[in-house]
């Protein structure tokens, strides 16, 4: 089962997390927080685990992610890590569409 971490700049609402929950509800098992190293006031981490192929939510979670990222700069970017180690960045500016593309890629060599 595989789990991804979301480390997420500002704190998402319980409604926005119960949310991706549901979205995610066909192939995730579970999504909770993990307690943060960051000294950074609001940062988040959130926990993602797969139940099956994790390639079936990448875009439900990258479009999630972008839709909470501020625009404003050195907070606009939320870091995915991969169970074997590979960090991914997203940052506001980023498109959606070629990240789930790049999460994909990495996810099929994992």
């Amino acid at each position: 089962m595989p789990t991804l971490r979301l480390e997420l700049p500002i704190r998402p609402s319980e409604a926005e997390i119960e949310a991706l929950r549901a979205d995610l509800a066909p192939c995730a098992g579970d999504v909770y927080e993990l307690p943060s190293q960051s000294m950074e006031p609001g940062e988040i981490i959130l926990a993602v685990s797969f139940l099956s192929d994790a390639l079936q939510g990448a875009d439900v979670l990258v479009h999630w992610l972008s839709a909470r990222l501020p625009r404003a700069p050195g907070r606009n970017q939320a870091r995915i890590r991969l169970s074997d180690g590979r960090t991914l960045k997203l940052e506001a500016t980023t498109d959606p569409d070629a990240f789930v593309k790049t999460l994909r890629a990495a996810l099929k060599k994992m």
